[in-house]
């Protein structure tokens, strides 16, 4: 029933809502990420915002620079996807160490 409604076979106000919950469960997937420094999870679910941001892009509004994020978002994953290549070990050092920073005594607070 869910392909149905993904589809746009069943209704398209279901079709609407399944495609937002699946972009909310994307956010709350980075920033889980983020929160636990799991960098193979924050990679693959980059790859996924960076489709909302360009979709995003509304030029009347003041969301303009959203497609500068976007644009530099599909750069910044290539290099992630390519970090072992272009400088061995870096991703060693990522796993070991973490690559965001609490800044907070709170846990999780990243």
């Amino acid at each position: 029933m869910y392909a149905d409604s993904v589809d746009g076979k069943l209704a398209k106000t279901a079709q609407l809502w399944l495609m937002y919950a699946d972009s909310v469960w994307n956010l709350l997937r980075f920033h889980r990420a983020i929160k636990e420094n799991d960098l193979q999870q924050y990679i693959e679910t980059m790859l996924s915002l960076c489709s909302l941001l360009f979709s995003a892009d509304h030029l009347n509004y003041a969301w303009y620079l959203t497609y500068y994020y976007a644009r530099y978002l599909t750069y910044y994953y290539h290099h992630l996807l390519t970090l072992d290549r272009s400088h061995p070990g870096a991703v060693d050092l990522l796993h070991a160490n973490g690559f965001s920073v609490g800044r907070s005594n709170i846990p999780a607070s990243r």
